[in-house]
């Protein structure tokens, strides 16, 4: 606030990271997908799905939803609860937590080629 009682700036923990520790820093507060060995993630639940596409080895299919958040919520085809799962063609994704009516975290695993596959199916 200015002298006057009006806006100056505004801070965010972003910029406030960025110069005390650098930009190195700043960026890791804003790292949404945490690789948790081979064929598993976690995903923060506001992650867009074309950012979560840029490092699954098989793209999950777009919806409506813009998020990962949304899209699970789609799949269930209602508001998510902490532990639900469901599947959908390579991957399980499993809620691990919830903030109000939105997904927080998602562990998102790459599930096994069925025996079933077809010749030239990948997961």
């Amino acid at each position: 606030m200015d002298e006057y009682g009006g806006t100056a700036g505004l801070l965010s923990l972003h910029g406030i990271l960025g110069a005390i520790m650098g930009e190195a820093a700043a960026s890791q507060q804003k790292q949404r997908i945490v690789e948790a060995g081979q064929d598993r993630w976690f995903v923060d639940g506001r992650t867009h799905l074309r950012e979560l596409n840029e490092i699954l080895p098989v793209p999950v299919e777009v919806s409506e939803a813009d998020t990962v958040s949304g899209h699970v919520m789609e799949l269930l085809g209602r508001i998510a609860h902490a532990g639900d799962e469901i599947g959908q063609e390579c991957y399980r994704f499993r809620v691990l937590s919830m903030i109000g009516n939105r997904i927080g975290l998602v562990q998102i695993e790459r599930l096994a080629l069925p025996e079933t596959a077809e010749e030239g199916e990948t997961c």
